[in-house]
């Protein structure tokens, strides 16, 4: 279960919807029922997330993982507003670029005999696009370096052991949470004054800045308390955008490295989504300036409306996430001693696995999807997006708040590398088998020969 976790999870499945075992003093039960599976992640009042055992000393009970209940409720409605339409329309251009220019990258370096490997390349893209995103597409490089290797160096802390004394891995990573959150204060404090100043909201802290700063007047001219409740402390902003940047890295960076492979191993899906997409600039692109037309840029990702017309790279990313769930189970422990089944009541401290994986592909599960181990986006264009058994973003009070930014990446991505390049495996025998790191890749993280796309006249003018 430590050393060689993945194949220990699908072993265990075969116990059937409820088994247990024990680590280190500590009662674990899996659940591979669907129901099951639910009910742990929408009973907040009886389980709570448990991430590692690091994981508290590192983000501290100020990040979001952490809070619960009406705290955690309250926080939600306050940070709905940063994922609206508008607000994904503001991130879609920045999301695009960062893409678009790690793809023609890729395609450079294989061009000068370097390796690429899609899981690398794609933690590269994912810790660009959420520090142009969440914190300020302008930051100087010395500063995005700087962030770049606290995160690193605090994802470690999750993964280790919990040991901590001065030069241990958790340690450096509480000590690197300590310096990223100070580089993040001055960041929170400059977009304040930026939407103080009436600026135009560039990223996701502007937006929440610019909430902000009107519920504050709202405030200041309304006697009544409740007009100042979504009024945050900064201590609560950098904490939450700390909690952001964690969210959106290792899930993303797994879900891009199954694309570029799930797409190679599929040339009818590739075909259809690169069809769709030429067909889509092409219309487009007619109603574009000679000068837009020579931008480096694919104009039908950074319109909401026009990138919303691509129904089946939408389904295809469905799909992605469906086959291969980045987290396929998210630990929680039992706050109360909770009945989960006829002949079994879940005692209180109990850390359970739920499993997301036996959700999405185990066809003895509670009768979910046809054929579920075979990678098929079809699947989605009846609305089955919407069916119990999908549980990639988990369900209930914690349900993923960036689950449409998540997806717009991936997309962003699979229509992009569809768009520009030709890619094949070099994988080599093995190299394809699932590890957990804690989200799923490949051994080998997927090494590719990557080159231009050549593409007919008619789809070239973009």
């Amino acid at each position: 279960m430590i050393l060689d976790p993945f194949p220990f999870y699908l072993k265990q499945a075969e116990y059937g919807p409820l088994s247990w075992t024990s680590v280190a003093g500590l009662f674990i039960v899996f659940t591979t029922k669907t129901e099951l599976t639910r009910q742990v992640f929408t009973e907040a009042g009886n389980f709570r997330p448990w991430l590692s055992l690091g994981a508290e000393r590192i983000l501290t009970k100020k990040a979001i993982p952490f809070i619960f209940g009406d705290p955690h409720k309250a926080l939600r409605n306050v940070l709905l507003p940063l994922f609206t339409p508008r607000a994904l329309s503001v991130y879609l251009p920045l999301q695009e670029k960062v893409v678009r220019s790690h793809v023609k990258q890729m395609i450079q370096d294989y061009k000068e005999g370097k390796d690429v490997i899609v899981r690398y390349r794609s933690r590269d893209i994912n810790i660009e696009i959420s520090i142009n995103v969440f914190l300020s597409p302008t930051l100087p490089k010395e500063t995005r370096e700087l962030i770049a290797k606290h995160y690193f160096a605090m994802n470690e802390g999750f993964l280790c052991f919990p040991i901590y004394f001065p030069g241990t891995t958790l340690w450096k990573a509480v000590r690197a949470r300590e310096q990223l959150v100070e580089i993040l204060r001055q960041i929170v404090r400059d977009s304040r004054e930026r939407m103080l100043n009436g600026e135009t909201p560039a990223c996701l802290l502007d937006i929440w800045q610019e909430n902000n700063i009107k519920r504050e007047k709202e405030g200041a001219d309304n006697p009544n308390p409740d007009a100042t409740m979504d009024v945050l402390p900064e201590d609560t902003i950098i904490f939450t955008t700390l909690s952001f940047l964690f969210a959106s890295q290792d899930a993303t960076t797994s879900a891009l490295t199954y694309a570029a492979e799930l797409l190679i191993k599929h040339p009818s899906v590739l075909e259809r989504v690169r069809a769709e997409q030429d067909e889509i600039n092409a219309r487009v692109n007619a109603q574009l300036t000679p000068e837009q037309l020579k931008e480096d840029k694919l104009y039908s990702l950074l319109d909401l409306s026009h990138f919303k017309e691509a129904k089946y790279r939408r389904q295809v990313v469905q799909e992605i996430l469906r086959f291969r769930p980045p987290a396929t189970m998210v630990p929680h422990v039992a706050i109360e001693d909770t009945q989960m089944t006829d002949g079994f009541v879940c005692p209180r401290g109990t850390v359970l696995l739920p499993s997301i994986w036996d959700a999405q592909l185990n066809e003895q599960t509670d009768k979910g999807y046809v054929s579920p181990t075979e990678f098929n986006p079809d699947r989605f264009a009846d609305g089955e997006a919407s069916n119990k058994h999908f549980l990639a973003f988990g369900a209930g009070p914690h349900l993923c708040l960036g689950r449409e930014y998540a997806k717009n990446v991936i997309e962003i991505f699979v229509s992009t590398l569809a768009d520009l390049a030709e890619w094949e495996s070099l994988s080599k025998p093995g190299g394809d088998e699932i590890i957990f790191m804690p989200t799923i890749i490949p051994k080998d993280g997927f090494p590719i020969k990557i080159t231009n796309r050549v593409k007919t006249t008619a789809v070239t003018a973009h």
